[in-house]
C-alpha cells in the first residue's frame, strides 16, 4: 500500500531530526531568509510543478515537492519561534 503524503512528510522529517543530515540542514537554512521574495519562488517553483504534472508521473515530481515543503515548513518554523 502506498504512503500517504502525510506519512511522506513524517518520515522525512523523522530521517532528518534522527540522521546526521539535521546538522547540515539546519546550518543551510541559517543562510536563508524567509522574505517575499523566497515566496515568490516558491510559489513560482509549485507553478512549474502543476505545469509539469501535467505531462510527467507523480514519482518523477514527488521528491522535489517534498523537499520543497520541508524547507517552507523548518523555515516557517524557525520564523514563528523569533
Amino acid at each position: 500500500m502506498p504512503l500517504s503524503r502525510r506519512e511522506v512528510l513524517a518520515t522525512l522529517g523523522l530521517g532528518i531530526v534522527t540522521g546526521s543530515l539535521q546538522r547540515e540542514f539546519e546550518q543551510a537554512l541559517d543562510d536563508i531568509t524567509l522574505d517575499s521574495d523566497l515566496v515568490q519562488f516558491f510559489e513560482n517553483g509549485y507553478s512549474g510543478f502543476k505545469e509539469a504534472a501535467r505531462v510527467l508521473p507523480p514519482a518523477q515530481l514527488i521528491d522535489g515537492m517534498t523537499g520543497n515543503v520541508a524547507i517552507l515548513d523548518s523555515l516557517c518554523l524557525r520564523h514563528h519561534r523569533e
